[in-house]
């Protein structure tokens, strides 16, 4: 019998400490909540500026990705275009860091990965494929024009936000990241203008036979 009831003290003692710790980190988790909800930018309050930030962070992944599955089909045997391979893989590494570059700045901001929806359905694939049967000159020329058309939409993207956060307050802004995405815009402004400068070049230049093996070598 004092057995017995030895048992049922020390089951009674474990569920009262079990019942502590479970109160213990349920009051943990609400100061934390309630200093995330202090350092939280305003901007983050509204869950479509969340998403938003998160499809930019996407679109840079997706980039990132086509551009280096791209390159490496350039720089294949079959293809020879060791210049704008090399480009192209500059180019998905440059993505890739703003990719974490953006998401950083939303961590800093008081993000979390609770905010939205984190899950990304990445769609970047290369520029060729193994049944390419238009001439390469003609590829070369559009692989170009849509890192161009990538650029401006990234512009677009980036513009759109920056006149989300640049509000007061109460209605959601936030001119720290408005500031830095002023800087991705002025970067992101300059690569257009360099991608569309080599577009242009290279049209010029498309009629000639060697155009395309001069260009790429001194890309």
């Amino acid at each position: 019998m004092r057995l017995l009831l030895v048992n049922v003290c020390v089951i009674l003692l474990t569920c009262a400490v079990i019942k502590a710790d479970n109160t213990a980190d349920k009051e943990t988790l609400a100061k934390h909540d309630a200093v995330l909800s202090r350092v939280k930018s305003s901007f983050l309050k509204n869950n479509n500026n969340i998403r938003l930030l998160i499809q930019l962070v996407q679109e840079h992944f997706d980039n990132s990705l086509k551009y280096l599955f791209s390159s490496k089909q350039y720089g294949s045997q079959y293809v020879e275009r060791p210049g704008l391979a090399k480009y192209l893989l500059e180019a998905s590494d440059k993505q890739w860091k703003n990719a974490f570059d953006v998401l950083k700045k939303f961590l800093q901001r008081g993000g979390t990965f609770e905010d939205g929806n984190f899950i990304f359905n990445v769609t970047g694939k290369g520029e060729l494929s193994l049944y390419e049967t238009a001439d390469i000159s003609d590829r070369y020329v559009s692989t170009l024009r849509n890192v161009l058309d990538d650029s401006m939409n990234l512009s677009k993207n980036l513009n759109k936000l920056y006149l989300k956060t640049f509000k007061n307050q109460t209605n959601f802004g936030d001119l720290e990241i408005s500031h830095y995405l002023t800087d991705k815009l002025e970067e992101e402004a300059e690569r257009t203008r360099e991608l569309a400068g080599h577009v242009v070049t290279l049209q010029k230049m498309n009629s000639l036979g060697v155009a395309l093996h001069l260009f790429d070598s001194h890309f």
